[in-house]
């Protein structure tokens, strides 16, 4: 790809920043999916029936 650490470090910041972006960007778009079930009321009710008779 040709990014160097520096310049990777320069644009994002330090390992932390860099982390802490990539699981921003992670959650956002991958795990959107399931913040949208949860909030859903129907998969809500069926997750906490679940939850008390496995």
């Amino acid at each position: 790809m040709g990014i160097t650490r520096q310049s990777l470090y320069a644009t994002l910041g330090n390992k932390e920043s860099l982390l802490l972006k990539a699981v921003d960007c992670y959650q956002r778009t991958h795990m959107a999916y399931a913040h949208k079930a949860l909030k859903h009321r129907r998969f809500g009710r069926r997750s906490r029936n679940y939850s008390r008779n496995p």
